[in-house]
């Protein structure tokens, strides 16, 4: 089986190697980031289970929070109708979230298959998507190649060893949202229905510094200043 160090696919299409995929270690700064944003967070005794797979529906939710979209706070109510989310489904917001987001989708039968496991390839697809550059990744040869090519480009997959096809572990996830945070947006600019330009929102040539930090830090002054 080829294997693919993502860190690397910027230079060169894939690499072949004998290593098994392992989880990415998290340094308690990373840790700290990641739960400050409620990103990632364990369960009720506190266990992050970070050397789990991570599934469809945990993606949705790590995801959408690092986009800001925090359940209950400014957001509506869900609408979405996938036969196996009801109505009570823990995610059924964040699923919600991820299809209006169009970061995620069913699998066209009318099933979302939330507690499928997500595998790295549709992980990094998801968020080379949410952060614009998703023209680059299909200029690249598209999915899954062209937007693990991209992910590597950016520094999303810094520090993980990865194959495409495999189901994706909580911890990469997390090194791969956390390395994610300070990666301006790419955002395009349409006039009359067509394609102007892409611009890079990184706070040079006019345009403002946006990213997810910049987004959450809104969200958290905002709720600071909510509870006041």
């Amino acid at each position: 089986m080829k294997k693919i160090l993502c860190a690397a696919l910027a230079a060169i299409f894939l690499i072949a190697a004998p290593a098994l995929t392992y989880a990415a270690d998290l340094t308690d700064e990373q840790l700290g980031e990641l739960g400050k944003y409620h990103i990632l967070e364990g369960d009720e005794t506190g266990n992050l289970h970070l050397d789990d797979n991570i599934t469809r529906a945990e993606f949705a939710k790590m995801l959408g929070t690092a986009l800001g979209r925090v359940h209950g706070f400014l957001y509506g109510s869900p609408t979405v109708d996938f036969s196996d989310v009801p109505q009570d489904h823990w995610a059924l917001w964040f699923i919600d979230q991820a299809v209006e987001l169009q970061f995620m989708e069913g699998d066209g039968d009318g099933n979302f298959r939330p507690d499928d496991n997500i595998t790295y390839a549709e992980a990094v697809k998801s968020i080379v998507f949410v952060l614009g550059y998703e023209s680059e990744a299909e200029a690249r040869g598209g999915y899954p190649n062209g937007y693990m090519m991209q992910a590597a480009r950016l520094g999303i997959t810094d520090g993980v060893t990865c194959s495409t096809g495999d189901a994706a572990v909580r911890s990469d996830i997390a090194r791969m949202i956390y390395n994610s945070l300070d990666i301006p947006f790419m955002q395009t600019v349409l006039m009359r229905g067509e394609l102007v330009e892409y611009n890079v929102m990184d706070g040079s040539l006019g345009h403002p510094l946006k990213t997810l930090r910049t987004t959450l830090d809104v969200v958290l002054e905002c709720y600071w200043l909510r509870e006041q």
